[in-house]
């Protein structure tokens, strides 16, 4: 079947979230499911009305999410937090690998290919490794309990130049 003319890239200003992997795979992410300081979260974005699904979503648009205390947040992720949930790309600016790893004693994303280090507290700045570029951050906020897009990412997402 062809797409329908409604339908949009994701994520996009008020897809919801939902988990990625698991026993909940493809649920709404609540604030409870993401414990403070860690571990991160993995998630997709998706419509509303669960059209667009974890299962049809691209690598690519996997989100790591993570709630931090918001006092610890620079002013941008603070404003595009929601209860102190950050949201940002899952890809390695690098080489594009999964950013599956979290240090919860330095408080950093870890890239376990490369080990290039994130710090999701300051704008998904690169703090370690050979990763050059920040991790995009995707805005956030909080409607009837549950975790909605609030904007576009706030950088490429991917890795390499164009």
């Amino acid at each position: 079947a062809a797409p329908s003319p409604d339908e949009h890239e994701h994520p996009a200003e008020g897809d919801v979230l939902v988990c990625a992997v698991g026993g909940r795979k493809g649920e709404a992410v609540t604030p409870a499911d993401v414990s403070l300081d860690g571990p991160q979260v993995f998630a997709y974005a998706g419509d509303a009305d669960g059209a667009h699904s974890a299962s049809d979503a691209s690598r690519l648009d996997q989100l790591v999410l993570l709630r931090l205390d918001p006092l610890s947040l620079s002013e941008v992720p603070a404003l595009h937090s929601a209860e102190g949930i950050v949201a940002y790309s899952a890809i390695c600016t690098h080489e594009g690998c999964d950013i599956s790893d979290w240090s919860s004693e330095s408080r950093r994303l870890i890239c376990p290919c490369h080990d290039s280090e994130f710090d999701p507290t300051d704008k998904g700045q690169v703090t370690e490794g050979p990763a050059r570029r920040r991790l995009a951050a995707l805005p956030l906020k909080l409607i009837d309990g549950q975790l909605v897009v609030s904007g576009g990412f706030t950088g490429r997402i991917g890795f390499r130049s164009p």
